[in-house]
């Protein structure tokens, strides 16, 4: 994972995992997912990718360039020139390990599933991620139970293919306390498909902020929360604390008040 505590808890991901990540409208998993995809690229290594089915391509290659120079380039504030957007998506196009798919008029799963499987087994990516996995059953007559048909597909690929596999899900309104978009508490329970979701994801997490607090600064506070780690188990119910950063718009992972210990590369793990 891109934040050591996260690593340091869960030993890390492996190939053929499914990772889901839920959070409200605006709260920034997306964000969080583009900072994830820089790192696989820039720190593994890994050659990824993506399918933002409701994010134009334009958008997604701003905000991707402006991870890699620790910019805001999708926000016209005058705090960055186009000499340093264009420097920065050449610096992403000569890594040469991000294949971005355009989805305009093709969010039907038939058509995703195919993309998925060539950029895999043709161009070689080791990490994917569908930003979100709503929109592939939105349109359909018996939502819920396609959206288990497809969670099943999207097991099975990240398995036999042996990749890694990330997951958006847009969440339900939860029926007592804060709204998320007000802080509240993510639950396993409030994702679209929960049950289907929590029986096939191998780590699911919720990330929480309060996006209409008065105070600035905790408007810039998240935390990342492990609803569930099918691996060992160590992870669940610990939450992360992030900080965004203005100035670079990076998350920046803050001080947890118990410290993970770090695995250690000869620990006798079960696998």
């Amino acid at each position: 994972y891109l934040f050591p505590s996260v690593t340091a808890a869960t030993y890390g991901r492996r190939k053929g995992q499914l990772i889901g990540i839920g959070a409200g409208s605006g709260v920034g998993k997306t964000d969080l997912i583009t900072q994830m995809v820089e790192t696989d690229i820039t720190q593994l290594g890994l050659k990824v990718g993506i399918l933002f089915l409701e994010q134009p391509i334009e958008q997604t290659g701003k905000r991707l360039a402006g991870k890699f120079a620790g910019k805001r380039f999708h926000i016209p504030d005058g705090s960055w020139t186009q000499d340093e957007l264009a420097a920065s998506l050449d610096e992403v196009a000569q890594e040469d390990r991000l294949y971005l798919y355009d989805s305009f008029g093709a969010t039907t799963w038939d058509v995703i599933r195919g993309r998925i499987k060539y950029m895999v087994q043709h161009l070689g990516c080791e990490s994917i991620y569908l930003d979100h996995l709503t929109a592939l059953t939105a349109h359909m007559d018996d939502e819920r139970r396609e959206l288990e048909a497809v969670l099943e597909e999207m097991a099975t690929m990240a398995k036999t293919l042996n990749f890694v596999f990330h997951f958006i899900s847009h969440l339900a309104t939860p029926k007592d306390g804060p709204p998320h978009e007000e802080g509240g508490r993510v639950k396993g329970q409030h994702f679209k498909g929960a049950r289907a979701i929590m029986f096939w994801a191998h780590m699911l997490w919720g990330l929480e902020r309060n996006t209409q607090a008065d105070d600035p600064e905790e408007r810039r506070q998240s935390t990342l929360r492990c609803l569930k780690d099918r691996e060992t188990g160590r992870a669940n119910g610990m939450t992360f604390p992030l900080t965004f950063d203005d100035a670079t718009g990076r998350l920046i992972e803050g001080e947890r008040t118990e410290p993970v210990q770090a695995f250690q590369e000869d620990d006798d793990a079960p696998f």
